[in-house]
């Protein structure tokens, strides 16, 4: 039954939608385990039990000046080894500023960095996208999606390698997953329209976007299910499966 999988959401210093993210999974029929980093710091959980008890690791946004601190948290305080989570059947879901700590991780490999501006326009800006490809186990089925974005506006950049190449890599592997509509030519502008990667198991979305704000959507008396919904049914979907 969905209730044997277990979803952990990380919970850090300025971390954001914390309460919307548990929300989330739990609305979809995972058990939920809210972690806070100092607490991993003094009880640590090894490697072999966190594939063990998790399905998913689920990591909140929080300031974007902070995505150096939860990589090197994970990677070095931590111990934890993120490829070899997916491998043996987990699922990543990281969204807003913590797609900079996965991109430091190098997950997506290690040309490729995060470069954010200010939003003049609003705090709550809505982005359209759509899924690229059927690699990425979170977005199967999802079709176009409107999703929000927090007010730090993102782009991918390239570091130590021709954009050129790095953009034909990320094509060719399926790893750009979500790309924002209405941005000029399909292939001319990559990097800026990709709100969204995954790694060659599918299993990682990493994403500029905040689905977790998007679950249920509506007014106090009519509330129905909103776009976001999909992203985590589609996470139960492969934890059943795997």
């Amino acid at each position: 039954m969905s209730g044997q999988y277990q979803c952990m959401v990380l919970d850090y210093p300025t971390s954001q939608g914390v309460e919307e993210m548990m929300f989330a999974f739990s609305f979809v029929g995972f058990r939920v385990d809210r972690i806070w980093t100092d607490d991993l710091v003094s009880n640590r959980l090894e490697q072999d039990q966190l594939c063990l008890r998790y399905k998913v690791i689920a990591l909140p946004s929080f300031l974007s000046i902070r995505s150096r601190w939860l990589a090197l948290h994970i990677d070095r305080i931590f111990g934890w080894n993120l490829k070899r989570f997916v491998e043996r059947g987990g699922l990543i879901l990281g969204v807003g500023a913590s797609m900079d700590s996965l991109v430091h991780l190098d997950l997506f490999g290690d040309e490729l960095s995060v470069h954010r501006k200010r939003n003049p326009l609003t705090e709550e800006s809505w982005v359209n996208v759509s899924p690229t490809g059927s690699k990425c186990e979170w977005l199967k089925g999802s079709g176009s999606l409107t999703l929000p974005i927090d007010s730090e506006e993102p782009t991918l950049v390239v570091s130590d390698s021709s954009r050129v190449e790095l953009e034909g890599r990320l094509q060719r592997l399926g790893m750009s997953c979500l790309k924002k509509e209405g941005f000029g030519e399909p292939d001319a502008v990559l990097l800026e329209k990709t709100m969204g990667l995954t790694d060659a198991t599918g299993r990682i979305l990493s994403t500029f976007l905040e689905p977790q704000y998007a679950v249920q959507m509506g007014s106090q008396h009519l509330i129905g299910t909103g776009p976001g919904a999909v992203v985590f049914q589609n996470a139960l979907r492969a934890a059943q499966a795997s």
